[in-house]
């Protein structure tokens, strides 16, 4: 004869110390995550600069060219950022300015500068070196 012995116990799963571990980690990743203000920039388009053709562009457009080690060129003059933001709130018509990054710069490089022109009032647009055919 067979005697049945005690039915199985079910084991429960205890919720309690997975919401523990849960608002913890919540707690963790809103510390850890970094809250930056999210900003856009009104840049018009992609104009294409062509290396050595010379393109008709309207009298009051610039051509910004930022290198990788930081040098400004506008329209093949050496400049700094401070005699650029000078000559931009001097000027009596809001200038249209055609920001090209260089080789090797960065991305963070170029939205820095973007920020920096911003409050000159300038029209900003992006450019890029393309090869001449």
């Amino acid at each position: 004869m067979q005697l049945a012995g005690p039915a199985p116990r079910r084991s429960r799963i205890a919720l309690t110390s997975l919401v523990d571990v849960v608002f913890i980690l919540l707690f963790f990743f809103m510390l850890a995550s970094q809250h930056l203000q999210w900003r856009s920039f009104a840049v018009n388009r992609v104009a294409p600069v062509a290396a050595g053709a010379a393109e008709v562009m309207p009298d009051d457009t610039r051509t910004l060219l930022l290198l990788a080690d930081g040098r400004l060129f506008v329209d093949g003059q050496g400049t700094d950022l401070d005699r650029l933001l000078n000559s931009l709130r001097g000027a009596s018509a809001a200038p249209v300015l055609v920001l090209v990054p260089g080789p090797g710069v960065s991305m963070q490089a170029l939205v820095d500068m973007l920020d920096a022109l911003q409050p000159s009032g300038a029209a900003l647009q992006l450019g890029r070196v393309e090869a001449a055919r």
